[in-house]
Formats: structure tokens, C-alpha cells, sequence
């Protein structure tokens, strides 16, 4: 099959659309013609010819490459979101949100640009995940903790009828306040070492879920008075995801037609990297 996609579609190094897509018409009474083109993206990205070709082509028409650049993202983002939900939804131990947000950082948002790989900019103590800003190039320090068995980490408080943050809340803030004093006290060296500006650092916490709506409020007015830490449930990081599909779907409105099978239990497990 290799042999006569390749034959047929790029013989001579020129690569002939009609061909291929004849190729691709002839099998796809099968079932089978997602699968060949996912095989033969592979195999392009194997053959340093086949690669230069499809760059010169898609150089050529950049509304089919970005078309089908977004259809391959938008499998990969649904497939990921849906782990996440699952893992959500488990209350695994925090290292396992940590493995798997490291390999889908896109889901912390288009806000940021960049996961640094140097993660002990401070000594004695190691990011979860300092992230590029987008729009500045400054510094955001998340960290991740777990679902707190599908609570909020917020308190009712009966006697006045009011929500409080609880000790996870505050334990999980302080230790980023901890972070974020750390990297201030000492960014003239990182500065001069590392080359990473951490002036302005943000620091954000992913812990809990979303709970009652009295919950949710108690969360917002928690983070209207919390100058440098934004507490953010399981659930809130999940909405970020969702909201990059639907921008995606409004971008290419092609893509809503397509239609991804909930990806079942067992495979979802399979899936999970560890």
C-alpha cells in the first residue's frame, strides 16, 4: 500500500494531488481511508523528501494545510479532554494530573505560550508548571493538586450562612505565595543564569471541584481579594478546554460536522500514562 501511494502520488519527487486523492477514494469503501492518511503522515514524516514536498505544498495553499492542521488538533484535544474528565472524575493522586497536563498544556489556555522545561529556577523547590505568558512573555507558576474527592475545599458556615476556604484551600495558596516570594527574592540570579524574567509572576492553583453555586461564589470573592494567587477547580481547567474546541469549531465551522466516538472506558485507561 506504501509502495503504490507513494508511486502513484509522488513519483518523480512532485507530488499529485489528484492522484492521491484517487488513491484515497479507492479505499475508502473500507473504512480505512482516515486510517491510510493517518499512516501516511507518518510515513511523509519519515522521508525528509516526502516532508519537504508537503511543506512546499502546503506553503502553496495555506487554507487546506490550516484545515487540516486544525481537523488533526481537534482529534487530539477531544480524545485528551476526555481523559481528563475521566481522571477528574477517579480523584487520581496528583502526580498523574502533573503527567498528563505536562504532555496537554494547551489546556491551561491560548494565554500561554510556552511550558519552560526548567522547573528548580528556585533551589530546594520545583514548579509544576511555569508557563509563558502569551501576551507579555512574563511568568505564570500553576500548580496542580487533586480533585479533593469532589469537594470545593470551600466551608459552609452555618452561624452566618457564608462560605470560607477551607485548610486545602489555604495550605495549597500559601505554598504558591511561598513560590512566588522565592522567585522574587531571588531573580536577579535567574535572571542572569537562567535568562527567565520572573518579574510580575503570577501564580495559580488548580484544586477541588466546583461544588454548590454558593461554593462557586465563595470561590470568586476568595480570588477578587487574592492579589497574585488564582484558585481554580478541576472543573474550571476542564471549561478552559472545552471553550479552545469551540473556538476551534468557530474558526473552522467544518469541524462541527465531524463527529468523534466517546472514546469508551477501557480505552480511556489504556490511554492514561501511567
Amino acid at each position: 500500500l506504501k509502495h503504490l501511494i507513494f508511486t502513484q502520488t509522488w513519483g518523480g519527487g512532485n507530488f499529485d494531488s489528484r492522484k492521491f486523492k484517487d488513491a484515497l477514494q479507492a479505499i475508502s469503501g473500507t473504512g480505512r481511508s482516515a486510517a491510510v492518511l493517518s499512516e501516511v503522515l507518518s510515513w511523509i514524516s519519515e522521508d525528509n523528501g516526502a516532508l519537504e514536498n508537503l511543506a512546499r505544498l502546503s506553503s502553496d495553499d495555506l487554507l487546506r494545510s490550516r484545515s487540516l492542521v486544525a481537523a488533526i488538533n481537534y482529534g487530539r484535544y477531544h480524545k485528551a479532554l476526555s481523559q481528563l474528565r475521566y481522571m477528574v472524575d477517579q480523584d487520581l493522586p496528583e502526580r498523574e494530573y502533573q503527567k498528563f497536563l505536562e504532555e496537554h498544556y494547551w489546556i491551561f489556555g491560548s494565554e500561554y505560550s510556552e511550558l519552560l522545561d526548567k522547573r528548580n529556577l528556585v533551589v530546594g523547590q520545583q514548579l509544576d508548571f511555569p508557563l509563558r505568558r502569551t501576551v507579555d512573555g512574563y511568568l505564570d507558576v500553576i500548580e496542580i493538586k487533586t480533585p479533593l474527592k469532589g469537594k470545593s475545599g470551600f466551608i459552609r458556615d452555618a452561624s452566618h450562612d457564608n462560605h470560607y476556604p477551607g485548610s486545602d484551600i489555604h495550605k495549597h495558596t500559601q505554598q504558591v505565595l511561598n513560590y512566588l516570594s522565592a522567585l522574587e527574592a531571588d531573580r536577579h540570579r535567574i535572571m542572569a543564569q537562567d535568562k527567565i524574567d520572573v518579574t510580575k509572576v503570577r501564580g495559580k492553583l488548580i484544586v477541588g471541584r466546583d461544588g454548590s453555586e454558593e461554593e462557586q461564589a465563595a470561590r470568586r470573592l476568595y480570588n477578587s481579594n487574592q492579589r497574585s494567587v488564582e484558585v481554580m477547580s478541576f472543573d474550571g481547567l476542564i471549561r478552559v478546554g472545552e471553550r479552545i474546541l469551540e473556538i476551534m469549531v468557530t474558526e473552522y465551522p467544518e469541524l462541527a460536522s465531524i463527529e468523534i466516538e466517546n472514546t469508551n472506558r477501557k480505552n480511556i485507561v489504556d490511554d492514561i500514562p501511567f
